[in-house]
């Protein structure tokens, strides 16, 4: 089982910036997609002091980029689900891909 995020959902739906408070701390997350990468910026600054950074990078696989991948190690694809709950993969609006696979 692979849980991946869906890279067309995504190109429409990036939020390039968000803040929250949680307690005395503000976080700050800056997102970028460049080629075939998400990367995500993320300060923690407290009321006082200097914040914390974080950088996170993850490679985005099309559908189909993956399933050849799949195939090419030996897994047979059996579903792909586009949710948590299961529901079906929709390329232009399922924010998950999830790759249901076997080798036999």
């Amino acid at each position: 089982m692979l849980d991946l995020i869906n890279p067309q959902h995504l190109k429409r739906n990036l939020v390039p910036v968000s803040r929250r408070t949680i307690e005395n701390l503000t976080v700050v997350e800056r997102r970028t997609l460049e080629g075939n990468r998400i990367t995500k910026t993320i300060a923690i600054t407290p009321d006082t002091g200097e914040p914390l950074l974080f950088t996170e990078s993850v490679r985005l696989f099309s559908r189909e980029t993956i399933s050849a991948m799949l195939a090419e190690a030996g897994f047979s694809l059996e579903s792909i689900a586009g949710d948590y709950s299961g529901s079906d993969f929709d390329e232009e609006h399922s924010p998950r891909m999830m790759l249901f696979a076997l080798k036999p």
